[in-house]
């Protein structure tokens, strides 16, 4: 049954194993320019929700209450806004 190459060591199934690579590689580059890079399917906003969460938690605040977590919303926009101002970074 062992003639010559065992079949991992082929070179044709080696290069299959490279040509699939290749093909997953260009699939995962395509899904990642159409879905996950769009911001219609994943926020990119929503790091202000994570910190202002962590920071009503972290102030005894109630991270779940909609009308808590807006305020520091606001807040983090305001001063991430005033250090862009003085950075005059965009």
């Amino acid at each position: 049954m062992r003639k010559g190459l065992s079949l991992r060591r082929h070179p044709v199934y080696r290069l299959f194993l490279w040509v699939a690579l290749a093909a997953s590689l260009a699939l995962l580059w395509r899904m990642n320019a159409l879905v996950l890079s769009n911001p219609k399917y994943i926020p990119v906003d929503d790091f202000s929700h994570y910190w202002a969460a962590g920071r009503l938690n972290t102030t005894g605040g109630n991270p779940y209450d909609p009308q808590q977590v807006q305020q520091q919303d606001i807040l983090y926009l305001l001063v991430l806004h005033s250090i862009y101002d003085k950075t005059g970074d965009v």
